[in-house]
């Protein structure tokens, strides 16, 4: 007979129930299924159940929360010493929990089974238990390796075998495997952040807060995403199409969300590390560092003052300066008049066009030149990537040679791909018919739509615009980016011209682009 302390009453017990799968509650294995049957026996066998513990994760695993809590419980001096269960692998799955429990020396009924386990049990019954542990611990082993593998095998078909990263999403395939697709909602942000970081003009945490404000949500935290967590995210290849698993880079076939380039911009501005860090007030400034003071040479610096108006001014750095504060509101309008000097009316989009029609014609050539050369690459890659295949087939690499070398054929293949698919494209090939269309329909509008435009997004435009600007004596001075500076000196001259009555045919001379030498 099992020996039990005073003060512990001999009629109390705890009860343990855990589900590992959701397969295991669908075949009958529910902690609620669990909880009846240890109830029913409880009440047969006249024990009080004070305390249940339940918990539905993977016993092979450290981090069992209830099962802790249960073992801590059991330490106390006063608890119960018997736990109801309804068999062995729900309880432990390997020794160290045997070892564990039966330092508490507790009795333990496993119902299902129809026995029941303490310190004075027969030697015969221990030996049982230890073997029925032992065979439990060895169908976890073996569940984990086939797992292992099954992931591996997957991995090599180029099947992401896990769960799906931000962006994406698991869902069935064709064939009943689950694969990713990318997220409707959040793809989009991910790619935002990616498209951001690799200008080197943000900050880990603003591209994360920034992705935020534009209602981007994460899984495990409705907090600020860490820095280290956006480098890793930003160092993850699956968003290129590829992916590691357990030390080896595979080729994925699920969709990317980040071009080569794009990507591998982003790991050289992490690599080198020239990124800008801004402050997030600095944002909500959207000229703060975009000018200079035209009479010192000194940063115009800006400030917010009772929360609701913004003045930039001189910061004064080489001395003092009697260039006056400026509301934010006086710069829109600048910003906005400069703009319009890249407005440009429906006749010259017209003669611009024509023009670059023209060129297009005698770019020809050049683009069906590069699709033959970029041919020639994707079948001299292919016939690599054979002549590694028949390698490894006979044993003249190792399966970890072939893995790296492979995954570096497959990138350069797909980078060709890529190359490839712009040429036929020439919606998106430079020198074919109408490469300039976005450029010449953001000059067209830049003045209208940056009069609409939030504060970050008026930066935005003009990061993308203007370089060198200057503010002195209530005028603004700026410096356009290629090609937007040939196209404010060509409209002006236009402008002037066409005002001063000159014939249109020296008017057209201005707008017919020539091929560079």
């Amino acid at each position: 007979m099992r020996r039990t302390p005073s003060n512990v009453r001999s009629n109390e017990a705890v009860a343990y129930a855990r589900v590992s799968t959701k397969d295991q509650e669908r075949e009958g294995f529910s902690i609620p299924a669990q909880l009846r049957l240890i109830n029913e026996y409880a009440a047969v066998h006249g024990l009080k159940i004070t305390e249940t513990y339940t918990e539905a994760e993977t016993a092979g695993h450290t981090g069992r929360e209830a099962f802790g809590r249960m073992m801590n419980a059991l330490k106390s001096p006063g608890t119960c010493r018997t736990i109801l269960v309804e068999k062995t692998d729900r309880l432990y799955r390997n020794a160290r929990d045997m070892v564990d429990l039966n330092d508490l020396k507790v009795e333990i009924h496993f119902i299902k089974e129809g026995r029941a386990v303490s310190e004075d049990s027969k030697p015969s019954d221990k030996l049982v238990n230890t073997i029925l542990t032992a065979t439990a611990q060895h169908f976890l082993d073996n569940l984990r390796e086939e797992t292992r593998k099954g992931m591996l095998e997957k991995a090599r078909s180029g099947l992401w075998p896990s769960s799906a990263p931000l962006g994406y999403l698991n869902t069935p395939g064709p064939n009943g495997k689950k694969i990713i697709v990318p997220d409707p909602e959040m793809a989009t942000h991910v790619q935002r952040m990616f498209e951001r970081y690799s200008t080197g003009r943000f900050s880990l945490r603003q591209v994360a807060q920034l992705a935020v404000d534009e209602g981007m949500r994460f899984r495990r935290s409705t907090g600020p995403m860490p820095a280290e967590t956006v480098r890793k995210m930003l160092k993850n290849p699956i968003f290129n199409g590829r992916f590691v698993w357990d030390g080896v880079e595979y080729e994925g076939s699920h969709e990317p969300l980040v071009s080569v380039e794009t990507f591998d911009r982003v790991q050289e501005v992490l690599q080198c590390k020239r990124a800008v860090p801004l402050r997030i007030t600095e944002i909500m400034l959207a000229y703060k560092g975009l000018m200079t003071c035209r009479h010192c040479g000194c940063a115009i610096v800006g400030q917010i003052q009772k929360k609701r108006y913004t003045y930039y001014r001189c910061s004064g750095y080489k001395g003092s300066c009697h260039e006056p504060y400026a509301r934010e509101e006086v710069l829109d309008q600048s910003f906005s008049e400069q703009l319009d000097l890249l407005s440009i009316d429906d006749e010259v989009m017209g003669l611009i066009e024509d023009g670059i029609r023209k060129l297009s014609e005698e770019g020809e050539t050049d683009r069906v030149g590069a699709m033959n050369e970029a041919n020639q690459i994707l079948r001299a890659l292919k016939g690599r990537q054979e002549l590694l295949y028949e390698d490894r087939l006979e044993g003249r690499i190792d399966t970890a040679t072939y893995d790296r070398k492979a995954v570096e054929l497959r990138r350069k293949t797909r980078s060709a791909e890529e190359r490839l698919a712009a040429l036929k494209n020439p919606s998106r090939t430079r020198g074919t018919e109408r490469p300039h269309s976005g450029t010449l329909e953001l000059a067209r509008t830049a003045s209208r739509e940056y009069s609409r435009r939030s504060g970050p997004e008026k930066r935005e435009m003009l990061d993308y615009l203007v370089s060198n600007c200057s503010w002195g004596d209530g005028r603004l001075d700026v410096e356009f980016k290629h090609p937007y500076a040939l196209l404010a000196v060509a409209n002006a001259e236009y402008r002037q011209k066409k005002a001063a009555g000159e014939p249109s045919d020296g008017l057209c001379q201005l707008w017919y682009p020539r091929r560079d030498s």
